[in-house]
């Protein structure tokens, strides 16, 4: 039994899925059930209750599982400790990532970060904004960038980047500009539940007195690839971030709408837990990320 086994018995225990699991983790689903079968074996008790469709901690699988967390967070306390006294030479960052920072922004300052602290891992997790901000507030992860807020006493928000969201068509589409009104009359592609895109177009269209009930939503899709994708089809228009359609511009395969006197703006925030006392390396990263001694 060794700490990568427990890292695995507890992802595992958060998704109840193989298969979210060996995604996650870079892993066969198979290499995931002999590291369970290991731990079964060792502590002579079943650690997951499987049915055709469910997966489950049983009662000796969740005091295990209480342990593991501990021994885990214990390691990275160690590991950070040392990580202070050898000035950044290892150690590990847990980030999080809204969808549209997570793909177009992030990544190619996370390797210019890694260029100047070869040594220092990190994880990027991308998923809608309220996923974020909960495992931020959970402390499952260091840091979080996202495009909108949730009030709450324990987070602090930090302005990361400017983004304009703007409203797409097919690149065939002859129109060239719309009115509020047109709006209600077209049919539209809609970010799921969750997303930060999402909030802040209804946030702004409700500030015209035009509400989600008043547009004519054909479809929700659960990521950015997937509305430009609708929309290119011709299935309909979508609000999208202007960050997210910089080659499909250039190649005429989408087109911006202009709406008249319209317009929404919004930042992204850097993400963090004022309870979550930061590491010396998830410090250096925040700096390097707002430019801060950089």
């Amino acid at each position: 039994m060794d700490l990568r086994t427990l890292e695995i018995f507890t992802k595992l225990a958060e998704n109840e899925s193989f298969s979210q699991t060996a995604e996650e983790l870079h892993l066969t689903q198979p290499t995931i059930s002999f590291q369970i079968h290991s731990l079964e074996k060792y502590y002579g008790v079943k650690l997951f209750q499987r049915t055709t469709r469910e997966l489950f901690l049983t009662a000796e699988g969740k005091i295990l599982n209480e342990y593991a967390k501990k021994i885990i967070n214990l390691n990275r306390q160690v590991q950070e400790a040392m990580n202070e006294v050898n000035g950044l030479k290892r150690g590990e960052l847990t980030l999080g990532a809204s969808t549209i920072p997570g793909e177009y922004i992030l990544l190619a300052r996370l390797k210019s970060f890694q260029r100047k602290f070869p040594q220092i891992k990190i994880s990027l997790k991308i998923a809608d904004t309220e996923e974020i901000i909960e495992e931020v507030l959970e402390k499952k992860l260091d840091l979080g960038v996202v495009g909108s807020k949730i009030k709450h006493r324990d987070l602090v928000y930090e302005q990361f980047a400017k983004d304009k969201i703007v409203l797409i068509a097919q690149g065939k589409t002859k129109v060239k500009n719309f009115n509020l009104e047109d709006l209600k009359k077209q049919p539209i592609l809609l970010r799921e539940k969750g997303s930060g895109t999402r909030k802040t177009m209804l946030e702004a269209l409700a500030k015209e007195n035009i509400y989600l009930e008043d547009l004519n939503i054909i479809m929700e899709l659960g990521s950015t690839e997937a509305i430009k994708s609708a929309v290119e089809t011709g299935l309909g228009i979508s609000f999208i971030s202007r960050w997210a359609i910089e080659e499909e511009i250039k190649l005429k395969r989408l087109k911006i709408l202009k709406i008249h006197n319209f317009f929404i703006k919004r930042h992204f925030y850097l993400l963090s837990n004022r309870k979550h006392s930061p590491p010396k390396i998830v410090q250096a990263f925040q700096n390097f990320l707002t430019h801060k001694n950089h």
